[in-house]
């Protein structure tokens, strides 16, 4: 684990841990990456099976 340098990285690992979207956009954008890079890639499909004849 990481140790903050600052007053400010303290304040972003504290909005992150706590998932407050609110705090600035940076956090926002982080807590983004996070749930894109570590959630399962959902597929739906809008015709039915395409594997279907």
């Amino acid at each position: 684990s990481l140790i903050p340098n600052s007053s400010i990285e303290k304040q972003f690992i504290d909005d992150v841990k706590g998932g407050n979207k609110e705090a600035s956009l940076f956090v926002k954008c982080w807590l983004k990456y996070i749930d894109l890079s570590t959630t399962k890639t959902k597929l739906h499909t809008l015709c039915g099976n395409p594997y279907e004849n």
